[in-house]
C-alpha cells in the first residue's frame, strides 16, 4: 500500500512537470510563428494601449566544463514578448526551458540530468533616466532523473532597474539593479535576493565583441540550513554576427553556482563554451 502511494504522488509530480513543460514550449512555438511587425495600429477604445506582440527568441547550446558528471551538456530557449504597451509601459512575459545532460560513455544516449524552468510577467516603464519593471519570477529545478520527491520552486516579487548609456558611439554599457523578496518557495530557505548585473557591447559593423557579469546575493531564512545568505556570479565574453533576422552568439562563462545540487548543497565552480542564435 505504501509503495502504491509513492506511485500515485509520483505520477502527479510528473504529470505537473509534463503540462508545465508542454504549455512553456507550446508559447515558444507560437512565438516563433508571430509576425515580425508591430500592431500598434490596434487601440483599444480611448484608452490607448497598443497591442505590440514584439518576440525574441533564443536558442541556446553549450558545453560545461566540469568535474561533476552531472554537468556535460547544457541547451535550451528563452522567449520575451512585448505584449500590450501604454505611455512607454510595456506589458510582456520571458520564459526559460533548460535542460542540463549527464556525462554519458554512450555518445548516442540523451540522458538529461535537470530541467530548469522560468516564467515571467512582468511590467516595464521606459524613460530618458532609466527603465523601472515591477516582475512576478518563477523558478523551478526539477531533477529528471531520481524522482526523489525535491522539486525546488520559488516565486520572486522583484523590483528592476536599469540603464543604459552610449559611449561616443563606439559601445554601450547597461547596467541593472534588481530588489526582490521570495514569496513562495518549495524546498528552498531563500528569503531575499539582489542581483546586479552590466553588459558592455562594441558597434562594430561586423563581428560585435561583448561582455557581461552577473553577482547574484540571497539572503536566507535559516529553515534548511545554518547560512544565513550565499552569492552567486556568472561572467560570460564573446562575439555576436549578424546573419538574416538576428545574430549568431559564440561565447564562453564563467560560474560560481550554489545549490547545484539540492537546497544548502554542493558548490560548483564551472566554465561554459557555447553558442546561441538569437533570433528577432
Amino acid at each position: 500500500m505504501e509503495n502504491c502511494i509513492k506511485n500515485i504522488g509520483f505520477m502527479k509530480r510528473k504529470f505537473k512537470m509534463v503540462k508545465r513543460s508542454f504549455l512553456l514550449l507550446t508559447f515558444v512555438i507560437l512565438s516563433l510563428m508571430l509576425p515580425k511587425i508591430n500592431f500598434a495600429q490596434f487601440r483599444l477604445n480611448d484608452t490607448k494601449i497598443n497591442l505590440v506582440l514584439n518576440s525574441k527568441t533564443t536558442i541556446y547550446w553549450a558545453k560545461y566544463s566540469s568535474h561533476d558528471k552531472n554537468f556535460n551538456w547544457d541547451g535550451g530557449i528563452k522567449v520575451w514578448l512585448d505584449i500590450l504597451e501604454s505611455n512607454h509601459t510595456y506589458l510582456y512575459f520571458f520564459g526559460d526551458i533548460e535542460t542540463i545532460i549527464k556525462r554519458s560513455n554512450n555518445v548516442s544516449k540523451f540522458d538529461p540530468q535537470k530541467v530548469h524552468y522560468t516564467l515571467k510577467p512582468g511590467l516595464k516603464l521606459k524613460s530618458k533616466w532609466a527603465n523601472l519593471e515591477i516582475i512576478w519570477d518563477h523558478h523551478c529545478k526539477h531533477d529528471v532523473d531520481r524522482f526523489d520527491g525535491v522539486t525546488e520552486k520559488w516565486n520572486v516579487l522583484a523590483t528592476e532597474f536599469s540603464k543604459a548609456k552610449q559611449l561616443k558611439g563606439v559601445m554601450s554599457i547597461d547596467g541593472q539593479f534588481l530588489f526582490g523578496k521570495i514569496v513562495e518557495k518549495n524546498d528552498v530557505d531563500y528569503d531575499w535576493e539582489i542581483i546586479i548585473g552590466f553588459d558592455i557591447y562594441s558597434f562594430e559593423k561586423k563581428l560585435f565583441p561583448f561582455c557581461t557579469a552577473n553577482l547574484r546575493t540571497v539572503i536566507t531564512d535559516g529553515s534548511r540550513s545554518t547560512r544565513n545568505h550565499f552569492f552567486d556570479y556568472t561572467f560570460e565574453a564573446g562575439v555576436k554576427q549578424h546573419v538574416g533576422y538576428g545574430f549568431l552568439v559564440g561565447y564562453i562563462q564563467f560560474l560560481h553556482l550554489n545549490d547545484t545540487d539540492h537546497c544548502g548543497g554542493k558548490i560548483q565552480n564551472m566554465g561554459k563554451l557555447g553558442v546561441r542564435f538569437e533570433l528577432k
